[in-house]
């Protein structure tokens, strides 16, 4: 089970990576609108949108590599947790946004409310990653007839 939420959660941020090189006007229209054009932002962000694609492709790859998975996964736990972020900001700050972006045109726009509860089920998923070794170590098929037998 271990093995396929890694290759489940590299899948999605290689989609989200891939479909943000392949149509950044999505996501570039979602940073626009979360800056709410109050800062200067260079009629270009699509340079931002790509790189921020070809850092999702990348470490959806190191999180295959098993010498590269904690970095990856705190990496890609602090991006979700930005996203949420992000996105639980604008309407607390009255910004309607009709799209957010992270999967450019692949996935069709949800509502706030599905995207949180997709970040955070992404974000469970992570931690279930970077926290399973550690379980893993500590629970291994006899600890429960040690508890129950003393």
């Amino acid at each position: 089970m271990y093995y396929i939420v890694k290759i489940l959660i590299a899948a999605i941020f290689l989609v989200s990576g891939v479909s943000k090189i392949l149509s950044p006007k999505e996501a570039e229209t979602y940073i626009k609108y979360l800056f709410n054009n109050s800062i200067y932002l260079p009629n270009e962000m699509n340079i931002f949108v790509y790189l921020l694609g070809i850092v999702e492709i990348v470490l959806s790859f190191m999180l295959l590599y098993k010498k590269l998975l904690n970095i990856s996964v705190n990496i890609l736990i602090a991006l979700i947790i930005l996203f949420s972020l992000s996105i639980l900001s604008c309407p607390i700050r009255g910004i309607a946004i009709l799209k957010y972006g992270c999967f450019g045109e692949l996935v069709p726009y949800g509502s706030e409310g599905l995207s949180i509860v997709r970040n955070i089920l992404i974000l469970l998923l992570l931690l279930s990653i970077r926290f399973y070794p550690k379980l893993n170590n500590n629970f291994d098929k006899n600890s429960f007839k040690r508890i129950f037998n003393q």
